[in-house]
Order: structure tokens, then sequence, then C-alpha cells
């Protein structure tokens, strides 16, 4: 499916003709369907066994593959060393296949000379073997941090410069697009144009940045630190309204509202990483001690989110 899309926005952008502006959106599947690779055999042929008959030149499995440290979430796979690198091989052969696609649409742009904008990102990852997970439903780097790439030169956006220190969200592209074009952003928008990032000028910025996880999941984000929390969800089948599914402490479901969020009941193991000093997420420091005003910075930042969002108004700083 992915060429077909890669050539019909690639046809628009070469033949879009006068001055009016236009919005694409090329949405590829690559690599999200590597989830979907975990059978034991393919065709008569074992994935425990060297699947793609490449011997040593199969990739190296991380180094936070095995871990050992409390979790909210336990969904970690047992493959064996092999199936771990042959998944990882096809994962970026994948990334390859969107490369080509995603060239396909850089070289249209190019071509036309003018000042189209691409932004590159996706709307989540994958463990690809790290804490020994696939696809996505955890707190990790590796699920939750996505790539966002901007080009446009003739719009000032810097070339070849990579940005690892601004705490930038999804929730930025709305602003970002806005910005660009010339338009105020809608008035409940919660983002930051990264205009001014791109272009390298200075700019206030935020201090930490919020994430939703499996609905009843929160994680916050700071320069240094990763903390994460969770609510109790409520079963499914318990769940008066799809929507119910936060857990209060006397047992009945709820909708996360203002009023209700202070008797919702916690999960009680908590996550704590310091992503400076251990940014492969291996060591949870929630039990140390020493952890106890870092804890309760961070419990305070996602107190002031919540309250943010439950009131409806916007937050552009956290």
């Amino acid at each position: 499916m992915d060429y077909g899309v890669s050539s019909s926005v690639e046809a628009y952008v070469r033949n879009h003709k006068g001055d009016k502006p236009f919005l694409a959106v090329a949405g590829f599947m690559d690599p999200h369907d590597i989830c979907f690779w975990q059978d034991n055999n393919d065709n008569g042929r074992t994935r425990e066994a060297d699947f793609f008959r490449i011997g040593e030149r199969l990739p190296p499995l991380p180094p936070n593959l095995k871990y050992d440290f409390d979790e909210i979430w336990r969904t970690s796979k047992s493959f064996g060393t092999v199936k771990w690198q042959n998944y990882i091989y096809d994962y970026c052969r994948m990334i390859e296949r969107l490369d080509r696609n995603v060239g396909r649409l850089l070289r249209a742009v190019r071509d036309r000379g003018d000042d189209t904008i691409i932004l590159f990102t996706s709307d989540h990852g994958d463990g690809v073997g790290r804490h020994s997970r696939i696809s996505k439903w955890h707190p990790y780097d590796e699920s939750v941090k996505v790539p966002f790439i901007a080009y446009g030169p003739n719009y000032g956006i810097r070339r070849n410069v990579v940005d690892t220190t601004h705490l930038v969200s999804g929730v930025d592209i709305m602003a970002t697009v806005c910005d660009y074009a010339g338009i105020a952003a809608p008035p409940h928008n919660r983002g930051m144009s990264l205009r001014p990032l791109l272009e390298g000028r200075k700019t206030e910025w935020r201090t930490s940045i919020f994430c939703e996880l499996q609905e009843v999941g929160r994680v916050i984000r700071s320069p240094r630190y990763k903390y994460v929390m969770s609510y109790e969800k409520c079963p499914k089948q318990d769940r008066p309204q799809i929507n119910e599914c936060y857990l209060t402490q006397d047992g009945k479901p709820s909708m996360f509202t203002a009023d209700v969020r202070p008797r919702l009941r916690r999960v009680e193991q908590v996550m704590l990483f310091d992503m400076l000093n251990d940014p492969w997420e291996t060591r949870n420091l929630a039990a140390d001690p020493t952890s106890r005003n870092v804890i309760a910075e961070h419990e305070s930042m996602l107190s002031n989110v919540e309250t943010s969002l439950i009131a409806g108004r916007e937050f552009t700083r956290s």
C-alpha cells in the first residue's frame, strides 16, 4: 500500500498548479506491521533459526534486552536470541522500504524548487527487542519517543541539525503548521510552534512533557528524568460506558473528571528513570529513598497537567 500512497502524493505534488497553498498527508504503514511478526514458522522455515540465511550479518541484540526491575506493565516476549535478531533485521528492512517512499516525496518537492515544507513523524515506536518488547503499550523510549524531521530550506529550516535538547510533542504539529501557513492555531490547541527551534532562533520552551499510556497510564518527562505512574483500569466488561475506564477507590467505574480524580485508585508501583545516566532505562529508581524529592516534583508536574486538561484550558508550558 505504501508505494501507492507515495506515488499518488508524488503525482499530486508534481502536478499542483498555481499559487494556492496545499496540505498533503502521506500516511505510510511501514514499519507498523512488524508487530504481527510473531509466528514461529513461515512456509516451513522456523524463525528461531537463520530465517534470512545471512549468518553473522544478523544485527546485534540491544543492551537492554534483559533487565531486572519492578515495572507497571509486564508484556515482554520470550523470543530466542536468533528470533530477536530476525525480528530486528526485518524491522530494518521495513525502514529501508519506508526510506524509499519518503525519498520519492522529497525528490518531488525538490524538483518544484518552491517553499513546500515536509514534516515527518510517527504515532508510536516499536520495542524491537528493547526491554524484550515488540509493538507499543509501554512507557520506554522505544515506544513513546518518535522521530520528528522537518525539511524546508527555503523557509529557513536548518539542515543537518539534530536537536536533542528541547522536549517536543505531537501536539506541537498543529501549531507549527499554522505558524508556517500564517494563520492562528485553533483556540484550544495545546502545542507550541516548533518554528523558532527549526530555524535556530532562541525562544522560551517547556521544561517537561506529558504522555498518556493505555488510557490510565501517565508519563512525565523532564530534561533529566522520566516518571511513570498509572491509575487502576476498570475491566471492560464492568464499564457501563466505553469511556468509564478508571476505577475509583470504592471499586466503581468512572470517567476522568475533576471531582473524581482524587478518588481514583492508583497502581502502587511507580517508575523513575534517570535518562541522563541511564538512557536505556535499565534501573527503576523509584524505590531509592534519595528519589523522593524527584518523584514529588514530577507528581506536581503531572497534577498541573491533569488539572489543565480537566479544566479545558490551554497549556503550553508545564
